[in-house]
């Protein structure tokens, strides 16, 4: 087996679980992700995805590396602080030129709480807009609209232990141990 220079650890990104793991790394370079035995909500546990989903990572057609495009349309690679100059006064130009209302971010779905935090706080602070969404908001806005209704918030009320202990679950339309592997897994051992 392969000896580990760092072990990181971190949040999953691939649901809304929040699973804890620990990324092990050699020469910079992902050689084994586990599951943090201490971390909750997951208890030691990660799904197929989390445990063995890191392939994007240094995959080789993965960008790593700013491109600009030129004026024929191709692109060229460029450094760091030059595509973040460039993308700064781009959007500032936008913004002053029609006004903040034409300037909005889109997040990932795969940001973590905070990560997100930051970029709304990075659009209404930096960029002076509201214009804030994510893609998340598609496909969960059914269900944080009802949670909403029924119990005063979008979020979940209870944490993994609580569905673990609970004597009944009702799940209408979903499909846990798919969707959510380690909250399915949970649900099982309940």
């Amino acid at each position: 087996m392969m000896v580990a220079e760092k072990s990181i650890l971190t949040t999953c990104g691939y649901c809304a679980v929040g699973c804890q793991l620990v990324v092990e790394t050699r020469h910079d370079q992902v050689i084994r992700v586990t599951p943090d035995p201490a971390g909750s909500p997951n208890h030691g546990h990660a799904c197929v995805k989390g445990h063995f989903g890191h392939g994007f990572t240094h995959h080789p057609e993965r960008l790593t590396t700013p491109l600009l495009r030129t004026p024929s349309g191709a692109f060229r690679e460029a450094s760091w602080a030059e595509a973040l100059e460039f993308t700064a006064r781009r959007l500032h130009e936008t913004r002053d030129r029609y006004g903040p209302g034409a300037v909005g971010v889109v997040s990932s779905a795969r940001c973590t709480n905070e990560e997100n935090f930051l970029l709304q706080k990075f659009a209404r602070v930096v960029l002076g807009t509201n214009n804030v969404d994510n893609c998340a908001r598609v496909c969960h806005s059914p269900s944080a609209f009802a949670l909403g209704e029924a119990l005063g918030t979008g979020a979940t009320t209870s944490s993994l232990d609580d569905v673990e202990r609970s004597r009944l679950l009702m799940i209408v339309g979903a499909n846990p141990t798919e969707a959510h592997p380690v909250l399915g897994a949970r649900i099982r051992q309940g």
